[in-house]
């Protein structure tokens, strides 16, 4: 039982971050692409990941909600 809970709050709290995430990622593509970068769990892959964050935040930061 205390395992479906701890699943439950991890999954709870992936959520919560892609949210936040996506305050600053704000078009639907690249969204979308934020998803499909962050399935990569290789060390080049979450580098991309990263980068990937910072220019879309850049490029989205006049764009409202």
């Amino acid at each position: 039982m205390a395992i479906k809970y701890k699943n439950i709050i991890k999954t709870f709290s992936k959520m919560m971050t892609k949210k936040a995430v996506f305050n600053y990622i704000k078009t639907p593509c690249g969204q979308a692409k934020y998803i499909k970068l962050e399935s990569n769990k290789t060390l080049p892959g979450k580098l991309r990941l990263l980068w990937f964050i910072l220019i879309a935040s850049i490029r989205d930061w006049n764009i409202k909600d």
